[in-house]
């Protein structure tokens, strides 16, 4: 959490998924959301979700990723 307190974000650090309404209402007050992705036992790898859309029933999000590049995915896939 050491970089989510040097931007002043720490209290509103969550440990778990959250729902999509919640994400979306952080990107229309416009703040960027921070996802820490494990990705072993001890691994760990931080992208930025920028933006969103609803297109019918799907829900997708725009995430900025240095290691594998960023993309448009629905969000069920993201998460």
């Amino acid at each position: 959490q050491g970089s989510l307190v040097t931007a002043g974000i720490s209290d509103r650090f969550v440990s778990l998924a959250i729902p999509f309404e919640t994400l979306t209402s952080e990107l229309d007050a416009g703040r960027v959301v921070p996802f820490r992705m494990q990705m072993g036992p001890a691994s760990f790898h931080f992208v930025v979700v920028v933006g969103y859309e609803r297109m019918g029933d799907t829900e997708s999000v725009t995430v900025l990723d240095p290691l594998f590049g960023n993309a448009v995915m629905p969000y069920p896939t993201f998460m």
